[in-house]
């Protein structure tokens, strides 16, 4: 009995552990190097504070009134949630990876993501948990009250419950926020999308340059050899005025393929460089909006959206389209910054 008391006894201090462990502190890388960069899990916050909600309500007898197999199941469940809590303050921030990547794990830990991808591990377990709590609380309080206590258990019972309802605004948040890393999420991808956009249009211009540029010479070899031609080698009046018109309608050819070759390379550089304008205002994105508040956020998306949707100015058209002109997807946008809220 006393090895049991003293494993309980020993599962407890895990519990007041992270009892006695402020939010802030449990979010954060705050046992890592950093020097390196800081971690805050902002979107698991509901979710912690509601564990700590459950684990306020053991204490040393609670758990001795537990059967063992009940017990044992308690800590097999809560224990992987303990080791994810140390994971996280014991993450070292990557510079080679987006906030987003390196806490993707660890958020699909704790949450339920509108996709049911991931480990959702808490979102699964946390019924099972809270019921073994109140079986603990329920048992030491039949152990220490008569039936004429059954009121006070009522009521004891009721507060607890009270609590687990007053986190539905905080899960709330949560979801919210679960739509925001969504979102940046498709702006990663958007931005990878744009990126070998620009690569590929990169390629294709060096390509349109090359065939310009083989072409102008041959056009200007073939200049030089109708003049020699026609000037030291042919003396018959009638052949070199032949000679002199084929010649010419091969070079006005070969002089049309410079200029096509030389109008699709300047349109493929057009392209590259939008789409590489598009890949890095997405790309910088989620760094700017993670520490925007709401009015600020409204302009970054109304810039990122101009950025993608209006037209782009490279230097490389001659002609460029009227900027003037309002783009139907920028006025959508702009009247719902304006207006977040519909009546």
């Amino acid at each position: 009995m006393s090895k049991e008391l003293s494993k309980r006894e020993l599962f407890l201090e895990r519990v007041n552990n992270v009892l006695e462990t402020p939010v802030e502190d449990l979010i954060s890388n705050s046992k890592a190097n950093q020097d390196r960069g800081v971690l805050i899990y902002n979107e698991i916050r509901s979710q912690i504070k509601e564990l700590k909600n459950y684990l306020g309500q053991l204490d040393i007898t609670k758990l001795q009134a537990l059967p063992d197999f009940r017990f044992e199941l308690l800590e097999t469940k809560l224990i992987p949630i303990f080791s994810e809590l140390d994971r996280i303050r014991h993450t070292e921030k990557d510079p080679n990876q987006t906030d987003r990547q390196q806490k993707l794990n660890s958020i699909q830990f704790f949450t339920l993501p509108e996709s049911n991808r991931g480990n959702n591990y808490y979102e699964k377990e946390k019924e099972t948990i809270w019921k073994i709590i109140v079986e603990a609380i329920t048992l030491d309080n039949k152990r220490l009250h008569t039936d004429t206590d059954s009121n006070r258990l009522k009521d004891e019972l009721s507060q607890i419950v009270l609590k687990a309802k007053q986190t539905e605004n905080e899960i709330e948040n949560i979801l919210n926020s679960a739509k925001t890393e969504l979102s940046k999420g498709g702006v990663t991808v958007h931005a990878d999308i744009f990126g070998n956009q620009a690569g590929t249009h990169s390629e294709l211009a060096k390509k349109w340059r090359v065939g310009a540029i083989w072409l102008l010479l041959v056009n200007v070899i073939l200049v030089i050899s109708i003049l020699m031609l026609v000037t030291f080698f042919l003396e018959d009046q009638s052949v070199r005025i032949e000679v002199g018109i084929f010649g010419a309608v091969l070079v006005s050819l070969v002089s049309y393929g410079v200029v096509l070759c030389a109008k699709n390379f300047f349109a493929e550089k057009h392209n590259q460089n939008v789409n590489q304008h598009r890949a890095n205002c997405l790309g910088t994105y989620n760094t700017f909006i993670d520490s925007a508040d709401e009015e600020r956020k409204a302009a970054i998306l109304l810039h990122a959206t101009n950025t993608i949707f209006s037209h782009q100015r490279s230097g490389y058209l001659t002609r460029d389209t009227d900027t003037n002109n309002p783009n139907p997807v920028l006025e959508i946008v702009r009247n719902v910054v304006s207006n977040p809220k519909v009546e």
